[in-house]
């Protein structure tokens, strides 16, 4: 602290740098900001379904059913990247991944693999008979 300022510092992977004075006050503003933005992110994946993806409307979907058993490749990454981004905020480590969707003996697998660490697989998702996510 320098008075009523702050020295925020910032390091990105690459090992860039820097640095930004900020008063109480600002810093106290775009806090409350961040809360916000965060809140409405948690918001949205907690309520998130394929039928979003599938009409463009989360508000136009309350009388239509999807069939999760028929659902595009890219439909079911999304749907595994809500749960994944649902569990990084309620505590689970978080890393950056890759998503490689398989089909075994009839099922939808989705493998969820670190897309920097040479690793097999961290886990693996599948869309059981019921339509059904299981991890």
């Amino acid at each position: 602290m320098e008075g009523d300022k702050i020295r925020v510092t910032g390091r990105s992977n690459s090992g860039d740098e820097s640095s930004q004075s900020f008063s109480i006050k600002e810093v106290d503003a775009k806090f409350g900001e961040y809360k916000d933005s965060i809140a409405k992110l948690v918001a949205k994946a907690e309520n998130y379904s394929p039928l979003d993806e599938q009409s463009g409307s989360s508000e136009s979907n309350s009388d239509t059913n999807v069939d999760t058993k028929n659902l595009t490749s890219e439909q079911l990454k999304e749907w595994v990247s809500a749960v994944l981004d649902k569990q990084f905020s309620m505590g689970r480590s978080s890393f950056p991944y890759d998503l490689i969707v398989e089909n075994n003996d009839g099922y939808a697998y989705v493998r969820v693999k670190h897309s920097e660490l040479q690793v097999d697989t961290i886990t693996m998702f599948r869309i059981n008979d019921e339509g059904q996510l299981e991890e």
